[in-house]
């Protein structure tokens, strides 16, 4: 659970000592191993490897915490206070973007990205960008093929309709 990988962090790491590397890290590590076998390994990845070797050999992890992660990376107050401005700003952006109407798509992917948000206490920053872009790519895919087949459909239900006599 990730309380207890949270807690395990708190016992066994020191406070702070990252400096925001895993949230670099983060891009990278969005690559495949298979693909990029030097990036870098997201902060689970080095969590179970250093502390649950066995477990990580066999490809096996540990749940993570965005909270943990930024009480290695930043400490208890800074951490904290990022998380939560953090996931706040985010909600906020969402919302208004989505109460605005100007992206029907965003309003329709946004509980999506609620829920992301709200249990995002279960992951680590890079598991979460990889959850968003897996999501994200594929929807962007689709509005910019609807965008391209829209106006080839409008002429084409054009052309199909009988001309009024008026």
């Amino acid at each position: 659970h990730p309380f207890l990988t949270a807690l395990e962090v708190r016992m066994s790491e020191h406070e702070g000592e990252l400096g925001g590397s895993s949230y670099w890290n983060a891009f990278p590590a969005l690559a495949p191993l298979a693909l990029v076998p030097d990036r870098p390994l997201a902060l689970a990845e080095t969590f179970a490897r250093r502390h649950y070797a066995e477990m990580a050999e066999q490809g096996g992890g540990t749940a993570f915490s965005l909270v943990a992660e930024a009480w290695w990376n930043f400490g208890s107050f800074a951490g904290s206070f990022l998380v939560g401005l953090l996931a706040a700003a985010l909600l906020l952006i969402l919302e208004a973007t989505a109460a605005s109407g100007t992206s029907p798509v965003l309003a329709r992917t946004l509980p999506y990205f609620t829920f992301l948000c709200v249990i995002a206490h279960r992951s680590e920053s890079a598991v979460l960008l990889k959850q968003t872009v897996s999501i994200a790519l594929p929807i962007a895919v689709v509005v910019v093929l609807a965008d391209l087949l829209q106006p080839v459909l409008e002429r084409r239900n054009h052309r199909a309709r009988p001309a009024s006599s008026h």
